[in-house]
């Protein structure tokens, strides 16, 4: 009892704190200040990969980086609040480049990083992106098979293509087929673009007609 009721307490002390520089703010879960400090990409948005085409909210340093950065850590509040920020720049779009008949994969994570953390985040980016859109969304049709290394510890495009290779597996493939035109690809971030590639090609692999999209908050230039 008196566990739930000190739980209770922090939650309303914490309730109106910034999810990213924890200072106090009004009824969000990011205050403007951090807002304003977002770099978004703006015109630069799309991100021309192997296999996919991909179209990014903002750039991956500063405050968006940090946002990040507490999600992976553990702060789940900032996952809706991504995808919907992912998901208002999908709308801003013109509408010869909108599809229906879609549903959207995130990029799943594996096991023991689920395990470790709790979540996956990029599944919980992808639920809101789907929710806001109207989308249909497959959590767990494609898995993570492989145990892969942190990509931020890998310095070449080639280290970090071999890290991701054959790491995805399709476990229900019917699911995948009733798909006919679209399928999102939501992630985190977007370095090199070697994991959402690598997972737009094992969908290929079974789907050679459907159209892939990648979709990601995040995305620095270093690649």
């Amino acid at each position: 009892m008196m566990k739930r009721l000190l739980a209770q307490i922090v939650g309303l002390l914490y309730e109106n704190q910034c999810s990213i520089c924890n200072e106090t703010c009004s009824n969000s879960i990011v205050c403007k200040f951090c807002e304003n400090e977002f770099v978004i990409r703006g015109d630069n948005y799309i991100k021309h990969l192997d296999k996919v085409k991909s179209y990014v909210w903002g750039m991956y340093e500063g405050k968006l980086r940090q946002g990040i950065i507490n999600l992976k850590n553990g702060n789940k509040k900032l996952a809706p609040y991504f995808g919907k920020k992912i998901a208002e720049l999908w709308e801003k779009f013109p509408e010869d480049i909108k599809f229906g008949n879609s549903l959207v994969i995130p990029i799943p994570s594996h096991k023991k990083r689920i395990k470790e953390r709790g979540f996956c985040q990029t599944s919980l980016i992808a639920n809101e992106f789907a929710k806001t859109l109207s989308l249909g969304i497959l959590n767990e049709s494609i898995v993570r098979r492989k145990e892969t290394r942190f990509m931020n510890t890998l310095q070449s495009v080639e280290e970090r293509k071999n890290n991701i290779k054959d790491a995805f597996e399709i476990n229900d493939r019917n699911s995948i087929y009733k798909c006919v035109e679209n399928i999102f690809i939501v992630d985190d971030i977007v370095t090199s673009g070697s994991t959402i590639s690598e997972l737009a090609s094992t969908i290929s692999t079974y789907c050679p007609n459907v159209n892939l999209i990648g979709v990601a908050v995040a995305s620095g230039d270093k690649y």
